[in-house]
């Protein structure tokens, strides 16, 4: 069975080309953000994971070229079997409700919105796509237990290595949804080859606290903890996972648990 990974060279294109890469009976053409786009050939199963994140308001129209204008001669093209396009449930910021089919609102004078009118913009390309093959994640914050990628926990485990001391700009009650890498992987592949929906959610259904996060870090690496004064309260509405429960029998890991863990290990590097 053969898959294609776009941008192979970002945190989740290499995490999921090497996780298809060992898979028996597979192969995975990467496909980096420097490499001409595989147009006109057979790709077999297609990830589109090609994005920016972290730098997107400094970044504006490299972020509307990797969301959405790239996609479009992906999907005019490439041949694939399937194709499944890496959203984000960031979309749901300013959303009553995080069903796949809740009405999203954003505001495009506003510049953080950018990110996410972007990528609506590259899930709007895909739903005009006639083929129900051509389908839709959207991801959660996803945690990389090597603390690599350009995360807040990867910023947290530096400040604690670097000052022995964590100082945060938000709230102690502040919450989001943090997906273990793990848990990703497989259910971006049940996603390609037997999704039945166009989009999914892709998210662990449970907020973490920054209450709870900084606690695994003060007990495994005894760094002190302080907020800012007047943090602002962020807490993000639970992502519907109901559509990967039902469709995967999806149960998402122990987030806080593989935090602790993962912690032990690069500490001790």
């Amino acid at each position: 069975m053969k898959f294609t990974v776009l941008g192979a060279d970002g945190f989740i294109g290499s995490r999921l080309s090497e996780y298809l890469a060992a898979q028996r009976d597979c192969t995975c053409v990467r496909v980096g953000r420097r490499d001409p786009l595989p147009l006109g050939q057979h790709c077999g199963h297609v990830f589109y994971c090609v994005g920016v994140s972290g730098d997107f308001l400094q970044r504006p129209l490299d972020t509307m070229a990797a969301h959405v204008s790239l996609l479009e001669p992906v999907l005019r093209q490439c041949d694939f079997d399937s194709l499944v396009y890496l959203s984000s449930t960031r979309v749901y910021q300013h959303s009553a409700s995080t069903l796949e089919t809740a009405a999203i609102t954003v505001q495009p004078a506003a510049l953080s919105d950018l990110y996410n009118i972007s990528k609506l913009a590259g899930e709007a390309m895909c739903f005009c796509d006639p083929r129900p093959t051509v389908r839709i994640a959207r991801l959660s914050n996803v945690f990389d237990d090597s603390f690599g990628s350009a995360t807040f926990l990867t910023e947290l485990f530096q400040q604690a290595k670097q000052n022995g001391r964590l100082r945060l700009r938000s709230s102690q009650d502040s919450a989001k949804d943090y997906l273990l890498v793990e848990d990703m992987l497989p259910l971006l592949v049940n996603i390609a080859l037997a999704g039945r929906e166009r989009i999914y959610n892709v998210a662990s259904g449970v907020n973490t606290t920054n209450r709870e996060i900084t606690k695994v870090f003060s007990s495994v690496t005894k760094c002190a903890v302080d907020y800012e004064p007047d943090a602002p309260v962020m807490v993000n509405l639970p992502i519907d996972i109901s559509r990967i429960t039902r469709d995967f029998a999806f149960r998402p890991g122990d987030f806080a648990g593989s935090l602790a863990r993962s912690l032990q290990i690069s500490w001790s590097r």
